[in-house]
């Protein structure tokens, strides 16, 4: 009866203050992923690479360069699939309603209350149909869709890269400074002599050391988890929304290129590289057998 009051309290707190809730998420997903890139980026930057190497060697410029080049990588293609609009309102005014040879493969949204291309799922967030809809994304407060599905897996790819690096230096610093396996149980213990200022400054080193280096691991886990998730999507071309559908597969190089665009992984190397999709989000052909 307990666990049934607290479902039937948490559905009624969603019904009445749903859309308060997600706009509140949205913010502290974005804050906290905005917070975490820089964060791991100056604690590489200006605390890691120093110890590891010089800082007038040409290694250490050139990390710092790829640091910064993998930065606008993250946040370029986060801001993208912020900005990008995967709507009906994105396409042209007569493409918003069926031509009579592709009427029979739209079907109604009756919560917006219109014909909608084949793919395209209504939103409860965005309270809005999305063009080919994969799924609705907290952190870029938007739906990942047919205009920005590219903009998400170049974010994850650099994500997974970022952590991945940032992962094998603080490795390296840990192990050489003995914090690698600092025990987790003195962090407990540490709170209380931090406050009486009884720990000193090697051993506080190691506890935040070897607390970044676990945060540090299970970040890359996640990421790279669903960069890859996100990769068996594009090799299907499929979405979240129907992962094990294979319906509209057209094999490998023209799912990347529905996805990722006519440059295809080409995009990898910037947010800012133009890569027109093959059509607008209305028109998906079926896999042979489907047909």
């Amino acid at each position: 009866m307990c666990l049934f009051r607290i479902f039937d309290y948490r559905f009624r707190l969603m019904k009445s203050h749903g859309d308060r809730i997600i706009n509140i998420l949205h913010v502290i997903s974005f804050t906290l992923l905005m917070a975490m890139s820089l964060f791991f980026f100056i604690y590489e930057v200006w605390f890691i690479l120093p110890i590891l190497c010089e800082t007038k060697s040409w290694s250490y410029t050139f990390y710092c360069s790829l640091s910064m080049y993998i930065l606008h990588n993250i946040i370029g293609n986060f801001l993208m699939c912020w900005l990008t609009d995967n709507s009906m309102k994105s396409l042209p005014n007569y493409r918003q309603h069926p031509p009579p040879t592709e009427a029979s493969f739209w079907h109604l949204c009756t919560k917006c209350q219109m014909m909608v291309p084949p793919r395209s799922w209504h939103c409860q967030a965005c309270k809005r149909c999305t063009l080919k809809r994969d799924h609705h994304c907290t952190f870029a407060a938007n739906c990942i869709g047919h205009n920005n599905h590219r903009y998400f897996i170049c974010m994850l790819f650099h994500m997974s890269v970022g952590c991945g690096l940032c992962l094998v230096f603080n490795t390296i610093e840990s192990y050489y400074a003995k914090s690698l396996f600092f025990a987790d149980s003195l962090i407990l213990f540490s709170i209380w002599g931090l406050i009486r200022q009884e720990i000193v400054d090697e051993h506080l080193w190691h506890i935040v050391s070897s607390c970044i280096i676990k945060l540090n691991f299970i970040l890359t886990a996640l990421v790279i988890a669903q960069l890859v998730y996100q990769l068996i999507i594009l090799s299907r071309n499929s979405s979240c929304h129907r992962f094990k559908d294979c319906t509209y597969d057209q094999g490998f190089k023209k799912n990347v290129e529905l996805i990722m665009g006519r440059r295809k992984f080409w995009v990898l190397l910037s947010p800012l590289l133009d890569s027109p999709l093959p059509h607008d989000g209305t028109k998906w052909q079926l896999t042979k057998h489907h047909l």
